[in-house]
């Protein structure tokens, strides 16, 4: 079995699309050469044409939020049922992110007392589409720097109050193998950061052994597959 559902780089990539609004990362998308790094080594992007631009934005539009059977969950980031119902209903991401930004930005005029971090936190955890392809997210009282910005927030462990009765449900998004291990046996991240290798080739001393692999998750073999080799069974417990 072989899915690829929207994410928030796909998300972001549609949303830009429309806007023209740059996202950190992006750039390459509009075929901007200074993005690129401008050393010799392989750099992370191929700067995009207009018929690149096309073909990306119409199969990002093909793909769902998310995947349910009986006895798999998919999502990029973050199972939430009460947004899976409501994504459920929608054909149109871009869509449905556009109707809860506005309708979340209707309710803020009524709450002037709420500050810049409510206000973001607000549209990351109340629309549907943001959950899904980036996860929840909580206040934190010292800030850190990530993609470009200042960020007062912090991701929120969704998985550590999934249920063991719920089927297995496999995301991305969060890079974390080393706490693999520590997740719950329902829920496995099948994100081990493969897309920042190229940050990996330009350490000194680099001998070409990667730590960080490109995984996948293979049903009904109930086993998770890396291109290293190595490989790690899903739990056969639930449903």
């Amino acid at each position: 079995m072989c899915y690829q559902q929207d994410g928030n780089h796909e998300l972001n990539l549609l949303l830009c699309a429309d806007t023209g609004k740059r996202k950190f990362d992006n750039h390459w998308f509009f075929g901007e050469e200074w993005s690129l790094d401008g050393s010799d080594q392989p750099t992370p992007a191929v700067l995009a044409d207009d018929e690149i631009r096309q073909s990306v934005v119409d199969f990002f539009a093909t793909l769902p939020l998310a995947l349910q059977r009986d006895d798999l969950r998919v999502v990029h980031a973050c199972w939430d049922d009460s947004m899976i119902r409501i994504a459920r209903e929608a054909s149109d991401a871009v869509a449905l992110h556009e109707r809860y930004r506005d309708l979340i930005a209707v309710d803020h005029e009524l709450h002037p007392e709420l500050d810049t971090v409510d206000r973001r936190l607000a549209h990351q955890n109340r629309n549907p589409v943001k959950v899904l392809t980036s996860g929840k997210e909580r206040r934190i009282a010292t800030p850190f720097e990530a993609s470009g910005k200042l960020r007062y927030e912090e991701r929120v462990p969704w998985w550590d109050d999934y249920s063991a009765d719920e089927p297995v449900c496999v995301f991305g998004h969060y890079a974390i193998p080393a706490a693999h291990s520590l997740l719950p046996p329902q829920v496995h991240c099948v994100d081990y950061g493969v897309a920042k290798r190229w940050r990996e080739r330009q350490q000194p001393g680099f001998d070409g052994s990667f730590e960080l692999r490109l995984a996948a998750a293979r049903f009904p073999e109930r086993v998770v597959i890396c291109d290293n080799g190595s490989s790690a069974s899903v739990s056969s417990e639930g449903p």
